[in-house]
């Protein structure tokens, strides 16, 4: 393997460690549907979807697809992508492809 390679898994191994700094603990997949839907992460849950944030539409969902397999080093079969019709399925998703932290 590689020392790209080596990063690369080990980053999405890493990818969704929370940080503790004094500061509450945060979730590294709610932090990055606030940040591409842009709005406050503190009103996501898993429960949340396009059908209840309004800024989620058809172009935010592509920058979504995007930013999720940058962050945690994936890559999304299209069936993958076409179940994430939530955080928490995006979240259940990741977790399958072994994004530990979650």
């Amino acid at each position: 393997m590689t020392q790209v390679a080596k990063k690369g898994t080990a980053e999405r191994k890493d990818a969704g460690a929370m940080q503790q700094e004094g500061r509450e603990m945060r979730d590294p997949l709610i932090d990055l549907f606030g940040h591409v839907l842009e709005v406050d992460a503190a009103g996501l849950s898993d429960a949340s979807s396009p059908e209840t944030v309004k800024n989620w539409d058809s172009l935010r969902g592509m920058q979504l697809v995007a930013e999720i397999e940058e962050r945690f080093v994936v890559e999304l079969s299209t069936d993958e992508i076409m179940a994430m019709e939530s955080i928490g399925a995006a979240r259940s998703v990741l977790k399958d492809k072994g994004v530990a932290g979650l």
